[in-house]
């Protein structure tokens, strides 16, 4: 690497700095293989960024200090230190620490380390912390997965009664992490994880476990309809273990792993109907099931159960799915056939009123149309609509010849 004069140095230092403004006080490096994973992951918004910066920065550092160390295709400064051993095992939900080297006027340069939140927000602005733990995350899973061999630990799939076994917390390694917090962790809820133990072709589980054979993070491992694979939600302890847990799945070819912003309607687990019968555990991608035909089939949300079934919402804690209707409409009702107003799917109550408090055939409460007549024509006063009584006499006492009972007309004269 070229010794640099003073002046040199300040200048190359100025244009860094411009770009990186409050990282440190030198110039900056990177470990190998940084640059090339911000590549990789480089759909993601926080690389983008981070990859617009490094270019627009080391150009400018070349154009002005003619520094000829830096190799124009990957930013690189010599050879440096793997990058993998600084990323190993970190827990990005702490704060993500990675290595860089800082360059000295002579041309040597030292290294420092910097937490990786602190790195991008001094080099690119604009982001929530949600979106630098997820750009650490995909550095780290890309910097593992591109270095050969990555020691995952001790990784396997299991079924059947195991699956009950690896949820109850007294099998776990730590009371750390996500793991620790699951509501399914529980003695209690065992029999209600027994639900998986019903359906091994359909529900496995990927466990990672440590030389003790305690858990440190699992996933329920489901067989759609399709085919194909998906790994939900990962229950972790550290980080790095759902890091590994990912790792892992891109490696078998599961394509599929929760996220929430990527959940396929079309995703379906069909059952045996004897399924309906059982208790549940807490379903963080299938949120539903229905009855159809003969199958009891799971799918990510309401929106997906087909009009006018019997449906179940599954993100429970006790046990047993809430039983739902969905009627014609598309909308919600429960098992009475009653929506959360308390009107069924014709728009009336458990008395048969609606939202006006009228029947079916149009009366309310008291038997009166909206005008004020019973179902024989005759208001609260007993008065039809002409304004006679069931006997044909108006409110004065005469009929509708303009006689009373004694056949007498307004006048008192005799009807003739």
């Amino acid at each position: 690497m070229p010794t640099l004069d003073f002046k040199e140095y300040e200048r190359l230092y100025e244009r860094l700095y411009e770009q990186l403004t409050g990282l440190m006080e030198r110039a900056v490096m990177f470990p190998n293989g940084f640059y090339d994973a911000l590549k990789k992951i480089s759909p993601d918004p926080v690389a983008i960024q981070m990859v617009q910066t490094i270019d627009k920065t080391f150009k400018k550092a070349q154009k002005d200090a003619k520094f000829k160390g830096v190799d124009k295709k990957t930013h690189k400064f010599g050879e440096f230190d793997d990058m993998k051993k600084k990323f190993d095992g970190v827990d990005y939900a702490g704060g993500g620490v990675a290595t860089v080297k800082i360059l000295k006027p002579d041309g040597g340069h030292k290294s420092q380390e910097i937490k990786i939140g602190k790195l991008v927000n001094d080099m690119v602005s604009g982001f929530s912390s949600t979106d630098i733990e997820k750009f650490a995350r995909a550095l780290n899973i890309t910097i593992k997965t591109g270095k050969g061999e990555v020691n995952l630990g001790t990784i396997k799939v299991v079924k059947g009664h195991d699956i009950t076994n690896y949820y109850l917390h007294t099998n776990y390694a730590s009371k750390k992490g996500e793991l620790s917090k699951s509501c399914m962790r529980y003695k209690k809820c065992q029999m209600y994880v027994d639900f998986y133990e019903h359906f091994p072709d359909k529900i496995q589980l990927v466990v990672k476990i440590d030389d003790a054979g305690k858990l440190l993070a699992r996933a329920v491992l489901w067989k759609l309809d399709s085919g194909l694979y998906y790994m939900d939600r990962i229950y972790q302890t550290t980080a790095g273990d759902k890091d590994d847990m990912l790792i892992w799945a891109k490696n078998n070819k599961i394509r599929q792993s929760f996220d929430k912003s990527n959940v396929d309607s079309k995703w379906r687990v069909s059952l045996p109907n004897s399924a309906e019968m059982l208790q549940v555990p807490w379903m963080d991608t299938f949120n539903f099931g229905y009855v159809d035909d003969k199958k009891f089939v799971l799918c990510p949300d309401f929106d997906d159960v087909p009009i006018q079934s019997v449906c179940y919402h599954l993100q429970v804690q006790d046990g047993w799915g809430i039983k739902l209707w969905k009627g014609a409409d598309g909308e919600e009702y429960d098992a009475d056939g009653f929506d959360e107003n308390g009107f069924d799917e014709n728009g009336f109550d458990v008395e048969g009123f609606d939202e006006d408090g009228f029947n079916a055939d149009g009366f309310n409460y008291d038997g009166f149309d909206e005008d004020g007549y019973d179902e024989d024509g005759y208001n609260e006063d007993g008065f039809n609509k002409k304004g006679f009584n069931e006997d044909g006499y108006d409110q004065d006492g005469f009929d509708a010849n303009g006689y009373d009972e004694d056949s007498l007309d307004r006048d008192g004269e005799e009807e003739e």
